[in-house]
């Protein structure tokens, strides 16, 4: 993981080198991030669209064409920045965390066991043979309790097993024939064995050697019980076939049977050399360096999906409050236009009563904006209405630009019946709304009955 880490921290400084012609259109600390984000950009331009964006954008903001086009894309290099700030901050953090993990023990080849509620500790070791290197993965299990007389008397029948173990056999990591097992040497025990691979040496001692065919460990254990108290211990033994074990699967077995005596030890000394192997030792490894990478990459792709997410409820909220606006914006329009002012006098009119920061009167102010400007009032309030994005709107603005288009006769009666449509959309916002207020406490309701709940079951409980 280090690696990775070293690699991305290498691509970071190649690409503020690379964009460093962009540095000049940002000013202070940022630019070099900003100026990384524009050149990433540049280069995805073209598989970059932005169309939808810049609709969205352009419901949000009252801007030209041309600007908007800029805004959408400011938008993407910021959040590019902020993701490449983000990303780099957990690649650093990685990256330290996979150093402060890699430490090598000292020459003393100490293995450090848990105290008694601890966990298991995982070592890689480093056996070296010759030209021949292995590593192998040593498991040490926490400190374990004695129980005084129950516990020494085990240990002992523990030692004296091993030795009938192994039977007519070399010694146990070089079974070629049947083990021995013990028989109970006092009544008062019960002594139960049980092989993890019984195909290969059952619980009676039978060894089977048509399974494997060069070598296998398998691991037989003795339970010892004793009313409430029971002691249990492993034996590793080599089983084999018909190949010769090498040495360094010797050494393994060796090391897992040193690990296996010294249970009830804080610490365990291993030899720096055995039968010509040369052992060295790696402290566990530290996973907490790829963990944050991850978080880190996970959190980049969170953060651009919440900067989407908040751009689709600004709009939402947008068009929630032209909606809330439709009723009094047809209204006005259907007094000003009875009262003998034109459409684009009454706009003017609806802009001077209306309230600042009004996203309708924002936009009814683009308009006569354009109007003033020398185009079509027929177009414009065509162009309003795909603006504003909303069925009632542009229904509305299509009349308005069609009236103005071929003089179509009676616009009052016209503005009464979408006066009667913007009624309804009234009284089903006030619905809309007054559903969403009961949603909203019912949460509220619930804790209250948990609390009324409690109350009551207090002192019933209490008298109990």
């Amino acid at each position: 993981m280090i690696y990775i880490n070293i690699l991305i921290v290498l691509l970071y400084v190649m690409l503020a080198i690379i964009s460093r012609k962009h540095y000049s259109k940002y000013k202070g600390i940022k630019k070099v991030v900003y100026a990384m984000s524009d050149y990433i950009f540049s280069m995805a331009r073209k598989k970059i669209n932005t169309g939808r964006l810049q609709h969205d954008i352009r419901k949000l903001q009252i801007v030209s064409d041309k600007d908007v086009k800029i805004m959408s894309e400011n938008f993407i290099k910021k959040n590019i920045a902020v993701c490449l700030v983000a990303f780099s901050v957990f690649n650093v953090a990685s990256l330290l965390f996979g150093i402060a993990g890699t430490r090598v023990v000292d020459a003393g080849n100490v293995l450090y066991r848990d105290d008694y509620n601890g966990q298991t500790r995982e070592y890689d070791i480093s056996l070296t043979y010759e030209e021949d290197e292995a590593w192998i993965n040593l498991v040490v299990m926490p400190m374990e309790y004695t129980v005084e007389e129950f516990y020494e008397k085990s240990e002992k029948l523990f030692r004296d097993f091993e030795a009938e173990l192994v039977g007519d056999n070399e010694d146990l990591l070089h079974i070629r024939g049947d083990i021995h097992i013990p028989e109970n040497p006092e009544n008062v025990f019960d002594i139960t064995w049980l092989s993890d691979s019984p195909k290969i040496l059952a619980s009676t001692g039978k060894v089977n050697t048509d399974e494997i065919a060069d070598k296998a460990f398998v691991t037989l254990v003795a339970t010892i019980e004793y009313g409430e108290f029971s002691a249990s211990h492993e034996y590793r033994l080599g089983i084999e076939g018909r190949k010769e074990t090498t040495i360094i699967e010797l050494v393994e077995g060796e090391l897992y049977d040193l690990e296996q005596e010294n249970r009830n030890q804080k610490e365990i000394l291993i030899p720096k050399d055995l039968s010509g192997v040369k052992i060295s030792l790696e402290q566990e490894k530290n996973n907490t360096s790829v963990y944050i990478f991850l978080l880190g990459t996970l959190f980049c792709i969170i953060l651009a999906f919440r900067k989407a997410a908040g751009l689709k409820q600004d709009i939402r909220n947008r068009d929630r409050k032209l909606m809330d606006l439709y009723p009094w914006f047809v209204n006005s329009l259907w007094l000003t236009l009875g009262a003998g002012l034109t459409v684009k006098s009454g706009i003017k009119q609806l802009i001077a009563e209306g309230e600042n920061g009004n996203p309708l009167v924002l936009e009814l102010e683009y308009a006569i904006n354009q109007i003033n400007s020398g185009l079509d009032e027929a177009i414009v309030y065509e162009d309003l209405g795909r603006r504003i994005g909303l069925n009632a709107y542009v229904r509305l603005m299509h009349q308005l630009s069609r009236n103005l288009k071929i003089g179509t006769r009676d616009l009052l009666g016209l503005m009464e019946d979408e006066l009667a449509a913007a009624l309804e959309i009234r009284k089903e916002n006030a619905k809309r709304k007054g559903e969403e207020a009961s949603t909203k406490l019912l949460f509220p309701m619930v804790v209250l009955l948990l609390i009324v709940m409690l109350m009551i079951v207090t002192p019933i409980l209490v008298s109990l």
